[in-house]
């Protein structure tokens, strides 16, 4: 099976919160790089040193798909990476980590190999596997627009002190990219004011904050939440 540890260049860390990933088992192909999923720890391996801040972005991107598809937030601290010396040994590392942004849970997974190239099969249904989140960060051929709303919702939502800010730049993000209150609204099934009240509603708080006058909130934080992750799966669906 390859995995990520055969690419030259790689990072490690470990999955958070704890118990959640003990059997996860994946290996993903994204692109050229690979990315490993077992034991409770995440490894994407990489080509050329200059891959690493690319590296990173994907990482990234697969925790905060999987803490939306999950409604938990992930994280890995990203303590480690690999590299070859002169000689083409493998050297460890260890770095200053940062966090990149359940209950009992069991995968059963097996292989095939297509063109010298093992993949995982994930179990139908199984929404613990990567492999959903392969799916949709594929799509579209990287969405640069998806990347940033997931991590807004990711780092700026989940478990946030101000929610709200986070729910407010989501919105503005995905109507900038469809074409308004209105089209974005529709992606829902849903009239202007589906996403109108969203907006009223989180600039009431950013008038807490100095950034919008005369706002007030039409709709509750948990409500404005719900139905921003709606317009986030909407969204997701109509990528091709």
């Amino acid at each position: 099976m390859s995995n990520a540890t055969e690419k030259p260049f790689g990072i490690r860390g470990t999955l958070f919160p704890k118990g959640t990933f003990k059997d996860v088992s994946n290996d993903i192909l994204h692109n050229d790089m690979l990315i490993s999923i077992h034991d409770e720890i995440i490894e994407v391996g990489f080509n050329i040193e200059e891959d690493r801040t690319r590296a990173e972005k994907i990482a990234r991107d697969y925790i905060a798909s999987w803490s939306f598809r999950n409604n938990t937030k992930a994280t890995s601290d990203f303590c480690q990476s690999w590299k070859p010396d002169v000689n083409g040994n493998k050297v460890i590392e260890l770095n200053l980590h940062e966090d990149l942004g359940v209950s009992d849970h069991h995968i059963v997974t097996t292989t095939v190999t297509i063109k010298g190239l093992s993949y995982v099969i994930k179990p139908l249904g199984d929404s613990y596997s990567f492999e959903n989140d392969a799916d949709i960060l594929n799509k579209k051929n990287g969405d640069e627009t998806l990347s940033l709303v997931l991590q807004y919702y990711h780092n700026e939502v989940m478990g946030a002190d101000r929610p709200k800010v986070g729910v407010y730049r989501i919105i503005e993000k995905l109507m900038h990219e469809v074409g308004g209150e209105e089209p974005l609204s529709k992606m829902v099934g849903e009239s202007k004011k589906y996403v109108n009240e969203i907006k009223q509603s989180t600039q009431e708080h950013r008038h807490s904050l100095g950034l919008a006058n005369g706002a007030k909130a039409i709709i509750s934080q948990e409500e404005c939440i719900n139905r921003t992750r709606k317009l986030i799966q909407a969204y997701i669906d109509s990528l091709i």
